[in-house]
This record gives C-alpha cells, structure tokens and sequence, in this order.
C-alpha cells in the first residue's frame, strides 16, 4: 500500500477520517509510520466482514466476490484500491483485466462496515434520513475511479444489531477531483 494512493487514504488527506491525518497518510508512505496497532473493533471488523457480506447476498440475491488483488488506474498509477469484494454478474466470475484495474464479471464494488452504536448516527442524514458516512463515500468513489465500475454498495452492520445498506453511483466530476487530490498529494 505505500506505492499509491488507496480509498482510505484519500479520505484522510481531505481531512475526513475520523481515524487519519494528512501526516498519518505521508508517513505511512515514506515509511515512518508507527506500526499500527489492531484494536478489538479492528479485529471484529475483520471477523465480521464475511458475515456482512453474506447477509447482504441474501437480502439483495445478488453475489459477492473476493478480488485479492490491488487494483492500479491504468492512467493515474499512484491510484490504488483494495476493495472488499466485487458484484458479481449473473452466471459469470469477476476477473481483473490486463490493465489491473478494470473488473470483467463485475457489477459493482461492495464494502462492507462495521460500527459502533455511537457511530449510528454517520449512517443517517440530519433529518433521520439514510446517509452514508462521506469517509466511506470519498473511498467508495474513489474505487470507482480506480475501477472505472458505476457504483459501489455499503453494507454495514451497526452497534451489532442494525444492519444498513447504501449505495453511490459514479459521479466524473467527483472522482476527477479525488484523483488530482491524490496526484497532488503523491508528487
């Protein structure tokens, strides 16, 4: 991961993750990052990751696929993603393309979340509506980006008891601004 950009990445440097600095991303890069430290959330993240995907197959009847590559933008390579899982399209696998970004057999890309309780709130709009938290919005959009796929999928499992979905479409001007946001940060 220190030979690019990724989606968590871009969300610290625009100063939106409640978890990351600007200087955390730079030293992470150059090297001079304190090892991170996996925390009991961390880990039951990771545990959980599996089950939010799965929930969220039988909800929607769609699949989800692993994609265990890091993915390069074929033009911009300090653009990276190391994206949870991809949709898959019916009666087909997804596979990465030759130019390591595009996903053939893709019908999107799929995150999956787990959060605090106290973290409710990030998932729902000032007026109680559904909302996406814009840390996970800025990476999904930039994993479009990377990927050239039109939407991502958020599924998230909150306080252990609430389970979310949410979606974002691609939007060019958005993900024109992330990549020089990133490209400006790399140079």
């Amino acid at each position: 991961r220190r030979t690019g950009i990724g989606g968590s990445d871009v969300a610290a440097l625009l100063g939106l993750s409640p978890w990351r600095t600007p200087l955390d991303v730079y030293l992470d890069k150059v090297g001079q990052a304190e090892p991170i430290v996996e925390t009991e959330p961390m880990q039951w993240g990771n545990i959980l990751e599996d089950v939010v995907a799965h929930h969220w197959q039988e909800k929607t009847g769609r699949k989800v696929q692993r994609v265990n590559s890091q993915l390069r933008h074929p033009k911009h390579p300090y653009a990276i993603a190391n994206i949870d899982r991809a949709i898959v399209v019916p009666g087909s696998r997804v596979r990465v393309a030759d130019d390591g970004a595009t996903l053939l057999g893709a019908d999107g890309i799929f995150e999956a979340k787990t959060a605090s309780a106290y973290a409710d709130a990030d998932w729902r709009g000032l007026d109680g509506s559904d909302s996406l938290p814009v840390y996970y919005a800025a990476q999904g959009m930039f994993y479009l980006g990377v990927t050239g796929q039109a939407s991502c999928e958020f599924a998230a499992l909150i306080g252990g008891q609430r389970f979310v979905m949410r979606r974002i479409e691609r939007d060019e001007d958005t993900i024109a601004a992330l990549l020089d946001r990133a490209r400006h940060f790399w140079q």
